[in-house]
C-alpha cells in the first residue's frame, strides 16, 4: 500500500493531507523464496524508499550509492535488529505552496506531525504558530497510539531536534535537486484523479 486511510478517527475520512499514523503506517507483506529468516511479523520502522535497495539486493544487483533507502535483507535474515531509526513523510494530494511544509517525522517511539488538523485532545497543548502555518503535534506512540494528546509544548527540545533532522535532510537533498519536467498527458491524468502536480 502507498498509504492508509482515516476512518473518521480525528473527524477525518480517507487520507487527504493528514499524517496520522493510521494514514502513513502501511502494511508490507514479503515472501522471499530461499531466504533464511524468521517467518513473523516485524514492527521495525521501514520506509517505502527501502523497497528498491531490498529488491536489488535480493536479485543480486548493485544498489546505487546515492539513494536514501536501506536494504531490509539484514533484518529479514536476522543479521540486524533495525533498518532505520527515523522516517520522513512528505507530500499530499495538492500542490505544496505553503511557507512551511506539512509532513511527519517518525522516530519511534515518537511521531512529530506538522499539519493543519489538530489532535482533538485537551485544548491549549499546541505550541504557538504563525498565522497560516501548520500546527506541530508530537505523540508518544507507545503511550498514545491513537494520537489524541499533543505533547509537543512540554517537549520542545525534542520537537526542535526532530525538525532539525528533517531540515538537514531537506537541505542536503536541495543541493542535488533538479526540476522534473512531466509529460503533459501525465499531468492531465494526475489532475483527472484529483492530484495537482503542476
Amino acid at each position: 500500500a502507498d498509504h492508509g486511510e482515516s476512518l473518521y478517527d480525528h473527524h477525518k475520512l480517507l487520507h487527504g493531507d493528514a499524517y496520522w499514523d493510521t494514514v502513513v503506517n502501511v502494511p508490507l507483506v514479503m515472501r522471499v523464496p530461499g531466504l533464511d529468516g524468521r517467518a513473523e511479523i516485524y514492527d521495525q520502522l521501514v520506509s517505502h524508499v527501502d523497497l528498491m535497495p531490498t529488491l536489488l539486493e535480493l536479485v543480486g544487483a548493485v544498489t546505487p550509492a546515492d539513494i536514501d533507502g536501506r536494504s531490509m535483507v539484514p533484518l529479514l535474515t536476522g543479521e540486524s535488529d533495525e533498518v532505520r531509526d527515523m522516517a520522513l513523510v512528505e507530500g499530499g494530494v495538492a500542490k505544496q505552496t505553503a511557507r512551511v511544509l506539512k509532513g511527519a517525522v517518525v522516530a519511534p517511539p515518537y511521531m512529530l506531525v506538522r499539519q493543519d488538523r489538530g489532535c482533538d485532545g485537551p485544548p491549549g497543548l499546541d505550541p504557538p504558530r504563525q498565522p497560516g502555518d501548520p500546527g506541530l503535534f508530537l505523540y508518544h506512540l507507545d503511550e498514545d497510539p491513537g494520537q489524541f494528546t499533543n505533547i509537543a509544548r512540554q517537549n520542545m527540545p525534542l520537537v526542535e531536534a526532530l525538525l532539525g533532522r528533517w531540515q538537514s535532510f531537506r537541505d542536503a537533498r536541495a543541493k542535488e535537486a533538479t526540476q522534473l519536467e512531466l509529460d503533459p498527458a501525465f499531468i492531465a491524468e494526475l489532475k483527472a484523479n484529483g492530484y495537482n502536480f503542476e
